[in-house]
C-alpha cells in the first residue's frame, strides 16, 4: 500500500479578532504528521467512522485500505473541522506542521485575552484581540 501522509491536529477554538490574525492556520500547537496506519489507530479515526457510517451506512473498518484511503480523502474535502489535511509527500506534511507550529506560536505572543463566551453547541471560547488592535 502506497504510504499516505496528513497531518493533523486539534482545531484552535480560541476566536481571533483583528485583522493581523486573517488567514491563519486553525490547528493548535499538538499538531502532528501521521500515515495512514497511523490515523488509522488514532482518535481520528471514531470521528471518520461515524462520518461514514452516516453518509454511507456502511462500517468504515470493512473496506479494504484503497477504500479506507478513498473514505477519509471524501472526510477532509466535506468536513472542514476535520483537523485533517492531506499531503502527497511526507517532506509537504512536515513542512506544513512547522511552519504551522512557527505561526501558532507568533499567535499566542501577539494576542491579548479579551472575553469568555459560549458557543451555540455549549462549549467556552476566548477571544483574543491582537496587541496592535488595541
Amino acid at each position: 500500500m502506497n504510504k499516505k501522509l496528513f497531518v493533523g491536529g486539534y482545531y484552535d477554538t480560541s476566536i481571533y479578532t483583528g485583522e493581523s490574525f486573517e488567514g491563519k492556520t486553525p490547528f493548535d500547537d499538538k499538531i502532528d504528521v501521521y500515515s495512514l496506519e497511523e490515523l488509522l489507530e488514532s482518535n481520528y479515526v471514531e470521528s471518520i467512522d461515524e462520518w461514514y457510517q452516516d453518509e454511507y451506512e456502511e462500517d468504515f473498518f470493512e473496506l479494504s485500505d484503497k477504500e479506507k484511503i478513498k473514505a477519509v480523502l471524501e472526510y477532509i474535502e466535506t468536513d472542514e473541522i476535520s483537523g485533517l489535511l492531506y499531503f502527497k509527500t511526507e517532506a509537504a506534511a512536515i513542512k506544513f506542521k512547522e511552519e504551522t507550529l512557527e505561526e501558532f506560536e507568533e499567535i499566542k505572543n501577539e494576542r491579548v485575552f479579551i472575553k469568555r463566551s459560549k458557543d451555540k453547541e455549549g462549549f467556552y471560547q476566548d477571544e483574543y484581540i491582537s496587541k496592535n488592535n488595541e
